[in-house]
């Protein structure tokens, strides 16, 4: 479903081919005005998944909630493996997330579960809402997601629900799946994008930038302070790591648009450049990932990680944070500002 494809027949096709179940479920719920509302809104959610699942393979989606208690509806979804903690959206003061696709094992298949936020879905039923796009765009981004989750299950068997006895190992891994996923999801979804989604994100992405270098070395003051190790770490971890996650998005989309990313966010472009401890890293992780991308599917095993777990490693250490993993399988950690 590209959008200039509306016509009767190419629908008719699309519904054809596409690889969504009819009886798949999809749960509703908040504060609607009737019934009625709450199901044109999972009729909608339908529609446009039916649609999509002709680009995307859908075959793996058990089921979709959309909620206004976002929180509660993650927490909710039976995952299958064990005592898992619970996933946490996004949210800082970049940016907040709205939906979020969970890989779940159900009687020992490995399927994936769509969670959303009600307020991102709820333009869905209306095509002339100044937001309808962009909420197409996110619940298609979430498809994509369930498409590279079958893609990994058919890579990495067993790969998930299984342990990594090494915390430095879980946590490098981690780190690149991440990457992987926004950028390919994003990638993949880009077809439906709006025409300022690049741009909707380049702001933040600049103010990350230009403000990282202060924010994780006020957090290593403070860890002189307090000195929890893990606090300063996963506080570090969000503060570099997920610069290169969020970027993930913008290079996924204008990549599987074709368009140059120095055209369409040529502020982000230029700082990176001007930015000594980030471009090296920045020009090796869109390698590492392009090259990921022209083997899609084609996978052996998780070792395809490697580059990027080793990237992230030394992407640390650069930003002041070394891992460094003890025969007890546990992971030390310095710290050192920059």
């Amino acid at each position: 479903m590209e959008p200039e494809q509306s016509s009767t027949e190419n629908i008719e096709e699309l519904i054809a081919r596409s690889t969504l179940s009819d009886s798949i479920q999809i749960n509703v719920s908040g504060q609607f005005e009737s019934e009625r509302d709450a199901q044109a809104l999972a009729d909608a959610c339908f529609a446009i998944l039916k649609l999509g699942g002709a680009y995307l393979d859908l075959d793996g989606l058990e089921g979709i909630s959309v909620a206004d208690d976002y929180l509660t509806a993650l927490a909710s979804v039976e995952r299958g493996f064990g005592n898992q903690a619970i996933a946490q959206p996004t949210r800082d003061e970049f940016g907040n997330g709205f939906g979020m696709t969970l890989p779940i094992r159900q009687e020992g298949v490995m399927k994936s579960y769509i969670v959303l936020d009600s307020r991102l879905c709820r333009p869905l039923v209306d095509p002339e809402s100044a937001a309808y796009q962009f909420a197409v765009h996110t619940l298609l981004h979430e498809a994509a997601h369930v498409h590279d989750h079958a893609v990994q299950y058919q890579c990495f068997p067993g790969f998930y629900g299984s342990t990594i006895p090494s915390v430095c190992k879980r946590s490098l891994t981690e780190f690149a799946l991440s990457a992987w996923d926004e950028y390919i999801a994003s990638r993949l979804s880009a077809p439906w994008g709006t025409r300022d989604y690049v741009s909707s994100f380049e702001d933040s992405l600049v103010q990350m930038i230009e403000t990282a270098r202060q924010r994780g070395n006020a957090t290593i003051l403070e860890h002189n302070e307090h000195g929890d190790v893990g606090r300063t770490g996963t506080a570090l971890a969000s503060i570099y790591g997920s610069l290169l996650t969020r970027a993930s998005y913008v290079l996924g989309h204008v990549e599987g648009l074709g368009t140059d990313l120095a055209s369409e966010a040529p502020r982000w472009s230029q700082l990176v450049e001007q930015t000594p401890w980030l471009a090296p890293f920045w020009a090796e992780y869109r390698s590492i990932l392009s090259s990921m991308y022209a083997t899609y599917g084609q996978w052996t095993g998780v070792d395809v990680l490697n580059p990027l777990k080793e990237l992230f490693q030394r992407y640390l250490l650069a930003c002041g944070m070394l891992l460094q993993a003890r025969p007890d399988g546990e992971c030390s950690m310095y710290f050192k500002r920059m």
